[in-house]
């Protein structure tokens, strides 16, 4: 049996097996791991045919279409499974087409999305309608794997189960759906460094026998966007019309990353700095374990020593009064100085900024820099540095702070533990986290920022805004670097198995 199809041939699946059990599986299949091939296996079990639906999407990039070459490469890594009978290359979003073309007896799908919730753009509903007519049904699958893993989530200590059950409580008075529909009118001016994260994988293989140095062996590399880039990918993936302004260098590769990984949804508004060099930071890592042994910089600390702003400072005013709010991300890599902060903080749209603390600035990129603005998201190390206290407990000193130096609505991140925000009358509210082991860090406050910094805007609940942001920066930590954007999919269905795990 020919194992992969074109749309244009789905029938002939049918056709040529009129009296057998059909069973349609529809997905991205970006990455076939323990979940992923138990769901299919388990399929596979309640069927004579077992038929994929490959999408010409990938969830990497906002759902962006991938090159023939590049579909036909995964099809073909589907077809080698042996329990998959048949791989179709399907270019629609919901399963409808195929259902009438093949009227398969079941389409499977994860337990995920058994919950009205999880499905906020009516697929579901459209293919149960389409199965009826062929009396056909969903099933789904369950993941023992997520489900029992003490990697996640689960296993829940009390102040946990109280944050999801009031999240849960929350969510029917301001639902993910409802806030989606305003992502998608809302339009969203990002002002900040862009940074690229090239990330080198070796294999150490001991001390260097001529000096103390460590000793790898090169594998790969790879490049991804980072700083302003990342916030705005993560925007773009949940829905907002996002401008991304940015200074940079000119170089050719940064041009080509552009066009490799932003979704073209994405206006980007770029300023050319010339002879300085866009900011990048490579982090040399252990393959299999992603564990970090070195980090280099290169980074232009005075970005207008030798270059007038005027020119940046016009465009992003006249940016700003095109948009409904402007986000300002601020790594503290000479961007944000002198006449260019001035400017910032003269800005009259609504404003929210992330100022963050990092080896390369320490010391020098308080958030206390920028005056005028409508929401901050810090952490607990740019918490102490702006209160010049090391020994405070982070809780007591994030609730200090905000009394004595912030001027409006603030979010302290707090790893781990959680995060608290601040209303404008400075009542506290705190949520956990619910991640217990992460797969890198990286990028993961930029989303928190994100995400939160459009939920204020919007006037979501206040406990919703430190309990959606840190399901959204968890979801982030579970993704290397930069690689890819959380999306408005996978956190709606993080929610969702939240809402399930509690009575």
């Amino acid at each position: 049996m020919k194992k992969i199809y074109s749309f244009k041939n789905i029938s002939s699946i049918r056709k040529a097996h009129p009296k057998k059990k059909i069973c349609l599986s529809f997905g991205t299949f970006d990455q076939i791991d323990f979940s992923t091939f138990n769901h299919l296996q388990t399929a596979r079990k309640q069927c004579d045919l077992l038929v994929l639906l490959v999408a010409e999407t990938t969830t990497s990039q906002h759902y962006q279409k991938l090159s023939p070459q590049q579909i036909e490469k995964k099809a073909q890594m589907l077809s080698e499974l042996g329990f998959v009978d048949a791989v179709v290359i399907y270019p629609f979003e919901d399963a409808v087409k195929a259902i009438q073309a093949l009227k398969p007896q079941i389409l499977v799908r994860h337990s995920s999305y058994r919950s009205p919730q999880s499905d906020f753009r009516g697929y579901l509903k459209a293919e149960e309608e389409a199965l009826r007519e062929f009396h056909g049904k969903i099933v789904y699958t369950e993941d023992p794997f997520q489900e029992s893993s003490n990697n996640n989530i689960l296993n829940w200590h009390s102040t946990q189960i109280q944050a999801i059950k009031r999240g849960k409580q929350e969510l029917r008075h301001y639902s993910l759906e409802s806030f989606f529909e305003k992502m998608a009118k809302t339009r969203v001016l990002i002002v900040g460094e862009p940074i690229v994260d090239t990330y080198v994988f070796c294999e150490t293989e001991g001390i260097s026998s001529k000096s103390p140095s460590i000793s790898a062996r090169y594998r790969s590399e790879e490049n991804y966007p980072g700083g302003s880039l990342a916030i705005a990918r993560h925007l773009s993936a949940l829905g907002c019309q996002v401008t991304l302004f940015i200074p940079y260098g000119g170089e050719s590769y940064f041009k080509q990353l552009l066009h490799n990984t932003v979704s073209p949804s994405i206006n980007i508004e770029t300023y050319l700095v010339p002879n300085t060099a866009t900011p990048r930071k490579t982090r040399y890592l252990v393959s299999l374990k992603s564990q970090r042994i070195f980090e280099l910089t290169q980074l232009e600390d005075n970005l207008w020593k030798h270059h007038s702003p005027e020119g940046f400072i016009k465009k992003m005013e006249s940016l700003n009064e095109q948009h409904d709010l402007v986000l300002l991300s601020d790594f503290g890599h000479g961007l944000f100085e002198g006449p260019v902060l001035k400017a910032a903080n003269k800005m009259r749209n609504f404003k929210g900024i992330n100022v963050q603390t990092n080896s390369s600035n320490f010391g020098f990129n308080p958030f206390t820099k920028h005056h005028k603005y409508n929401y901050l998201s810090l952490d607990e190390r740019e918490c102490r540095m702006a209160s010049h206290d090391r020994l405070t407990p982070i809780c007591d000193l994030a609730e200090q702070t905000v009394q004595k130096l912030v001027k409006t609505s603030c979010a302290v991140t707090l790893g781990q533990a959680g995060s608290a925000y601040f209303d404008s009358q400075k009542t506290k509210y705190f949520c956990p986290g619910f991640f217990k082991e992460v797969i890198d860090t990286v990028g993961a406050g930029d989303a928190y920022f994100a995400l939160t910094t459009l939920l204020h805007y919007h006037k979501a609940r206040p406990f919703l805004i430190p309990y959606l942001g840190n399901c959204f920066a968890g979801l982030k930590t579970r993704i290397l670097g930069n690689k890819e954007a959380v999306s408005q999919e996978s956190l709606s269905k993080f929610i969702s198995y939240l809402s399930r795990s509690v009575s």
